[in-house]
C-alpha cells in the first residue's frame, strides 16, 4: 500500500470522530433548548399564588356606647321605703302616708322645697303621739338623672353641706341639738340613681335617712355620715 493510501486511511477515522463529536454537541444543545423551553412553558402556565392574609379581616367596631344611667323607682308605700328592721322596731303604727306633703312645708329653703314638690312622689310622716304631733317627715321623688347634678348644685348654693357617699350625694343642713349628742337635727337630702329623698325632723334624722337609703338601693349600707 502506498504512503498516500495509508495517509488517507488515517484521515478517515479522524474525520468520523469529529463528525460524531459535532453531532453530540448539536444534539445536547437541542435537548437543552427543548428542556429549557419546556420549563419556561410550565412556569408560564402555572398560576401565580396570591398572598394569603394572616389573621381575620378587620372590621370597624364603631364608637363605644355610653353607659346608660341607672334609675330606681320610688316605692309605692311608706313601709316599703324603710328597712324591715326599722319599721318592726318602731312599729308600723307610727309610720303613715302624709298626703298633705308636710315635708315640703318643713324644708328651710323655699326654692329647694318648690323643686322637690314639682316632682311629686311619696310623702311620709312619723308620729309617736298617735298622729297628734308629727316628729319627722320624709319624701321620695323620681327625678330625671340628667337634672341631678343641677339639683346638687342648688343644694350646695342653699348652704347645705354635701358629700358623696357610695354612688350618691348626701346633703344636710342643721346640726346637733345638744353638743354632747351626735344625733343630727335638720334636713338630709340624698340624690342617687334617679331618686331624691328628703328627711326633716328634730331627732334621729341621719338614722332614718340611712334606713331609707338601704331599703331603696339594695341594702348597700349607704350610711349618712354622722355630724
Amino acid at each position: 500500500m502506498s504512503a498516500a493510501a495509508r495517509s488517507g486511511r488515517r484521515i478517515m477515522p479522524a474525520l468520523a470522530w469529529v463528525l460524531v463529536a459535532l453531532l453530540l454537541i448539536v444534539g445536547s444543545t437541542a435537548v437543552g433548548f427543548l428542556v429549557g423551553s419546556g420549563a419556561e412553558a410550565v412556569s408560564e402556565a402555572s398560576p401565580t399564588t396570591s398572598a394569603v392574609p394572616t389573621g381575620a379581616p378587620s372590621t370597624p367596631t364603631g364608637s363605644t356606647p355610653s353607659p346608660v344611667p341607672t334609675t330606681v323607682r320610688a316605692p309605692s308605700s311608706c313601709t316599703a321605703a324603710y328597712t324591715v328592721e326599722l319599721v318592726e322596731r318602731e312599729g308600723s303604727g307610727y309610720l303613715f302616708a302624709d298626703p298633705a306633703g308636710t315635708v315640703v312645708d318643713e324644708m328651710a329653703d323655699p326654692a329647694i322645697a318648690a323643686a322637690f314638690e314639682s316632682f311629686g312622689g311619696l310623702r311620709c310622716a312619723w308620729s309617736y303621739e298617735q298622729g297628734s304631733e308629727i316628729d319627722m317627715v320624709s319624701g321620695v321623688a323620681e327625678v330625671p338623672v340628667a337634672e341631678m347634678a343641677d339639683l346638687g348644685a342648688q343644694l350646695r348654693a342653699s348652704g347645705a353641706e354635701c358629700v358623696f357617699v357610695r354612688a350618691g350625694l348626701v346633703c344636710r343642713t342643721g346640726g346637733p341639738d345638744d353638743p354632747d349628742d351626735s344625733t343630727f337635727v335638720g334636713e338630709v337630702h340624698m340624690l342617687r340613681d334617679g331618686l331624691w329623698t328628703v328627711h326633716v325632723g328634730h331627732w334621729g334624722v341621719s338614722e332614718y335617712a340611712s334606713s331609707m337609703n338601704d331599703a331603696l338601693f339594695g341594702g348597700l349600707e349607704v350610711d349618712v355620715p354622722a355630724e
